[in-house]
């Protein structure tokens, strides 16, 4: 199975389960588009398997069946957003993945 088919697949697997947590995270104190973009962009990270804003905005299209030009551009106003905080995500985001990953308790990695 090539690369493509793969991540097409993945795309229309997973498009469903990732807005959920975004949403309940970010819910009180982000603003619903925001977080509906997050989640697409999340999505499109999944999907090309690249940090790179263009390719973002591709496997994004490909997941979506959608225009690559539009989820381009979504991605791109995304992160170039200067409201959009990562640190005040990060202290959202990082309680929720240590309470789901390991009772509540900080994972202390050793080298």
């Amino acid at each position: 199975m090539g690369l493509t088919k793969f991540t097409k697949n993945l795309g229309k697997s997973i498009q469903y389960k990732i807005l959920p947590a975004p949403t309940y995270v970010f819910a009180q104190d982000v603003h619903a588009k925001r977080v509906y973009s997050l989640a697409n962009a999340t999505l499109g990270v999944i999907t090309s398997a690249s940090l790179a804003v263009h390719l973002i905005g591709q496997g994004l299209a490909q997941a979506r069946d959608g225009l690559r030009k539009h989820a381009i551009k979504q991605v791109d106003r995304l992160l170039s957003n200067a409201k959009l905080d990562v640190w005040e995500l990060f202290r959202h985001w990082v309680p929720y993945v240590v309470s789901h990953n390991n009772g509540g308790e900080p994972t202390q990695l050793i080298e």
